[in-house]
């Protein structure tokens, strides 16, 4: 930063401070008078050089080309007050904006009176069997009125998910084999229990993860619901065939041309001179009308001083350097690789510990000097990659986690999920699904020696959640759970 300050560097200078600032105050230490002492030096000098009027927007455009599917999402929140539940489920690829649209109905449904619960599903949920159902459980008995369920079913709701007993006061009665009408029977009484205070929109984003268990859960829900005061709004990829008996299926195509023109103007004012449609035509055809590339390609233009915002409009000062760089513009993994290793490392760890990773965590998984660590995570949320999530950094779409896996080297993948399922191991408090994560990522890590001491920790919390199984029967269930593969039997040999 000092090096751009000296070459008068301004746009990216302010882009750098921006996510300085960010990443000094989500760990904590932006009292600490060393760090703030540099920032306080570099702003002064960055805000010395800056031109008059300059300021950097943050990239927060308004939703483009979603208006009638938007408006379905909004009829069903309406239909939810009236007391007339539905499921509408929001089909495209990934980048195109099914996240945004879910986020944004989250705010009007608050709005319009109704409780809202979003969750997330992730590639790595897949693997373990029911694992969206704990988490869905979670989200809903902290809800008030979630307590106004039966005795049975809060049993149930403790089988699916134990951390949830104390609040209702319940044990497990059938254990782990308990008939999946059981539990989808028990999830619809808690929905029941809480929308009967008050409207629920229950948002539910990339469903073309989901475990088989909690897929066939959910979409049972989907066609009870038409009697509850309850909107369900799902998401998931194509092909996926999740939501068959949705009420509404609403599909998200590109941007046009003409609507990625209305994106950056969202942003801020498009000048009426020559660059701005050949730049227009550029960027969508770098982007091919996907709303995250989209963004992407204009924050590495910011960040390189191509592309500002003065006042309240788009400024370019070099139009051809601009349409140059536009016309090479990189995708999502070309850029990754040319971003530097330790960054590359702690978006490795980012993408293999999924929302696993918090701040805590970071200086055992990236044994590299404080401030070199800080200014790699840093570098990843000025590129877009990374934002910050209630525990820690988070990647920003489920895109760049795929992305990373694949252009990073296949030994620093094993490694790092050794290093993430040993710090999940070493937690004093840790979820079975956790467990389960942690058994996973050591199979990938290559580290079964540790196998079979997340097996005992496994094996303690489904007897406290009345899982009488004999031994073998458990042993078969988790090494099937953790994916242990033929090499590493000697494990289910010993036990």
């Amino acid at each position: 930063m000092e090096a751009l300050a000296a070459a008068e560097r301004t746009q990216q200078i302010a882009l750098e401070l921006h996510g300085f600032q960010k990443v000094l105050e989500a760990s904590g230490v932006f009292s600490n008078p060393e760090y703030r002492e540099v920032f306080e030096r570099l702003s002064r000098r960055s805000a010395k050089r800056a031109p008059p009027q300059s300021e950097v927007t943050a990239l927060h455009p308004e939703m483009v080309g979603r208006e009638k599917q938007f408006a379905v999402l909004v009829q069903g929140a309406r239909s939810a007050i009236e007391g007339k539940g539905s499921h509408v489920h929001v089909v495209g690829v990934a980048g195109i904006g099914k996240t945004r649209l879910l986020a944004e109905l989250g705010k009007r449904a608050r709005a319009m009176g109704l409780r809202t619960v979003s969750l997330s599903s992730t590639s790595a949920d897949p693997l373990i069997e029911g694992g969206f159902l704990a988490q869905l459980v979670a989200a809903l008995a902290k809800i008030p009125g979630a307590r106004g369920v039966s005795s049975e079913t809060a049993s149930t709701l403790s089988e699916l998910n134990p951390s949830v007993a104390a609040l209702f006061g319940a044990q497990a009665v059938r254990g782990w084999d308990s008939p999946l009408r059981f539990q989808a029977e028990a999830i619809y009484e808690l929905l029941e229990s809480v929308a009967d205070e008050r409207p629920l929109a229950l948002l539910l984003d990339n469903m073309q993860w989901l475990d088989v268990r909690s897929r066939s859960v959910i979409e049972s829900l989907s066609v009870r619901l038409a009697v509850c005061p309850i909107l369900l709004a799902t998401s998931a990829r194509p092909p996926s065939p999740f939501a068959p008996n949705a009420d509404h299926r609403v599909a998200l195509d590109t941007l046009s041309p003409e609507m990625t023109e209305s994106l950056l103007a969202s942003i801020a004012a498009l000048p009426a001179v020559d660059w701005v449609r050949d730049a227009v035509r550029e960027i969508h055809r770098s982007s091919g009308g996907s709303p995250l590339l989209i963004l992407d390609i204009l924050r590495t233009a910011m960040r390189t001083d191509l592309l500002t915002v003065v006042g309240e409009s788009w400024f370019v000062p070099d139009p051809g350097a601009l349409l140059a760089s536009l016309a090479q513009s990189k995708a999502i993994s070309d850029r990754l690789i040319t971003l530097p290793e330790l960054a590359r490392e702690v978006g490795g760890v980012l993408a293999v510990g999924a929302k696993e990773v918090s701040w805590s965590d970071l200086p055992l998984l990236v044994p590299a000097k404080t401030g070199a660590r800080d200014l790699a995570i840093m570098r990843l949320t000025e590129e877009g990659l990374v934002e910050q999530g209630e525990h820690g950094p988070v990647l920003a779409h489920e895109l760049y986690r795929e992305a990373l896996l694949q252009v990073l080297p296949p030994s620093l993948v094993a490694d790092v999920s050794r290093r993430v399922g040993l710090t999940l191991l070493a937690r004093p408090v840790i979820s079975e699904a956790s467990l389960v994560r942690a058994a996973q990522l050591l199979v990938a890590g290559g580290a079964s020696n540790e196998l079979e001491r997340v097996f005992w920790r496994w094996t303690a919390k489904r007897r406290t959640a009345s899982d009488r199984r004999p031994m073998r029967q458990l042993v078969e269930t988790f090494m099937a759970t953790a994916g242990v593969p033929p090499e590493f039997q000697h494990f289910s040999r010993r036990n």
